[in-house]
Parts: C-alpha cells; sequence; structure tokens
C-alpha cells in the first residue's frame, strides 16, 4: 500500500490509525532518509494508543518505553550500524506490547514471522509512505489502516 502525506499532520493522523487498530502484539519496522517521517509515524503510532507522553527520536538513548493502551517499545538502531552481533530484539516483543524499529535496515528482521513494514521517503508532495505486513494479523491490520485511512 502506498500512500502520500502532505504534511506533518498527515503523517501523524497515518500513523495513529495504525496505533489505534493494533489489537495484539505487534512488530513495525521503519525506514526512511533522515528527516522523512520515522518519528512522527511513531507519535502518530503512540496517539492511536493513547499515549500521553511526549514521544521523541530515541536516537541518543536507543530505547524508549511508553505506556497506553499498550506498551510501546521505540528503537533507533541508526547508531548501531554495522554491529553483527544479537542486539535482542525479541525482547521487546511479547503480548499485547509494540515494538517500533527506526533504521532497521541495520538488523536482522529475519527472526520475526510476523511485522508491518514502513518506509518513508521524499516525494514532490510531501511523503511517500509505503506499507507492507508479513504474517496474517499484520496483513489485517494493513487492511484496518487501509479502511481507516483513505
Amino acid at each position: 500500500m502506498i500512500i502520500i502525506t502532505h504534511d506533518v499532520h498527515e503523517q501523524k493522523r497515518l500513523g495513529a490509525c495504525i496505533g489505534k487498530h493494533i489489537t495484539e502484539k505487534t512488530v513495525i519496522f521503519l525506514d526512511g532518509e533522515l528527516g522523512s517521517g520515522k518519528t512522527t509515524l511513531t507519535q502518530g503510532i503512540g496517539q492511536g494508543l493513547k499515549i500521553e507522553e511526549v514521544i521523541n527520536s530515541p536516537t541518543f538513548t536507543i530505547a524508549k518505553q511508553y505506556f497506553g493502551d499498550r506498551e510501546l517499545n521505540h528503537l533507533d538502531v541508526y547508531r548501531l550500524e554495522g554491529l553483527d552481533e544479537d542486539m535482542g530484539l525479541e525482547d521487546y516483543v511479547y503480548e499485547d506490547s509494540v515494538l517500533v524499529v527506526e533504521w532497521s535496515k541495520f538488523v536482522d528482521t529475519s527472526m520475526f514471522d510476523e511485522y508491518l513494514k514502513i518506509e518513508c521517503e521524499y516525494c514532490d508532495e510531501g511523503r511517500k509512505v509505503v506499507l507492507s505486513a508479513q504474517g496474517s494479523s499484520h496483513e489485517a491490520l494493513l487492511e484496518k489502516v487501509k479502511l481507516c485511512y483513505i
């Protein structure tokens, strides 16, 4: 699924649509250039999960944890590029939790059978957001997002 967002508000609205339709443990891998809207999308996911804290980029802390309708574990692995060791991502995924990993291209995602993959990139209209799903529960989530956002 490809969505064009024209500004920050639309990027957050898309994220909120994702967050409010999460019904079980969910893994979301985010990729895109610096400033392409990964953290903005995560802020929207937090809104959809009814998280009241301000969500900001965990670039320097690597991981942040937030609580709303579900626990949100937000990781930014940009600074870990080139590490060839297990980062323990599976430790952040458990019943009813949400794991969002920014810069997932730097990690081995093959340990997960199910996930939502989101790629953000610049385009003339704003941001092009490409969403794809792996696994039946994440495919169902993507279908709900499609109905909610479009």
